[in-house]
């Protein structure tokens, strides 16, 4: 389901039947906000919520995941580092787990994750540390990789799977998600909006 398809179901639950959405008292654009605040929060509790049942940090369901291909690797001269853009916006979690993996587009061996906290560290060590792999890290809305030598950037692109906010997905790009997280998305995002109702009405009432 897309964005605006879950938005569209969420204004015509509080509305009650037929209704024209350029009459609502909800605006879609509101109701989009809110689905992409409650799409993250609940990545969030069920990934902390899958530390109960496991000592490892991967319960999360596969349909969560975002996979963006042919990620451009670039060049920092200045600093002798290979990088690439963060796609989209990775949700903040422990660790840095918010990315999944990373590996080149041909090539399924996973690059090994550094913690952003070790980065400093780690930049300093010498390759064979890492066992003759490529690391990465997060370094604000880049990615960093360690042990990634003698190649054209211009002809190199990599995978990354990644819990990505949809805050700047397209209206009608599908939300990645397993189809029993929706109705929670949607009863959340209904408390907010009749909450913001609540608030908007009184600032009437009390300035009436």
């Amino acid at each position: 389901m897309t964005k605006r398809e879950l938005a569209y179901k969420i204004i015509h639950s509080l509305e009650g039947g037929k209704f024209n959405i350029s009459e609502s008292r909800y605006d879609i654009r509101y109701v989009m906000g809110y689905i992409s605040q409650a799409y993250t929060y609940l990545i969030k509790k069920a990934f902390f919520d899958s530390k109960r049942y496991s000592d490892r940090y991967d319960g999360l369901p596969e349909e969560f995941i975002s996979v963006f291909e042919d990620v451009d690797v670039k060049k920092n001269e200045s600093r002798g580092i290979y990088y690439s853009d963060v796609p989209g916006t990775v949700i903040s979690i422990y660790e840095d787990r918010g990315i999944k993996s990373i590996s080149w587009m041909k090539d399924d061996e996973h690059f090994i994750r550094v913690s952003s906290g070790a980065a400093g560290v780690w930049g300093a060590l010498e390759s064979n540390l890492l066992g003759g792999k490529i690391g990465y890290w997060l370094e604000g809305k880049k990615i960093v990789y360690k042990n990634m030598n003698n190649i054209d950037p211009s002809n190199t692109t990599v995978l990354v799977r990644m819990l990505s906010g949809i805050e700047l997905f397209d209206d009608n790009d599908t939300i990645p998600m397993p189809s029993d997280y929706e109705y929670e998305i949607t009863m959340m995002v209904k408390d907010l909006l009749r909450e913001k109702k609540t608030v908007e009405e009184d600032i009437v009432n009390d300035n009436a």
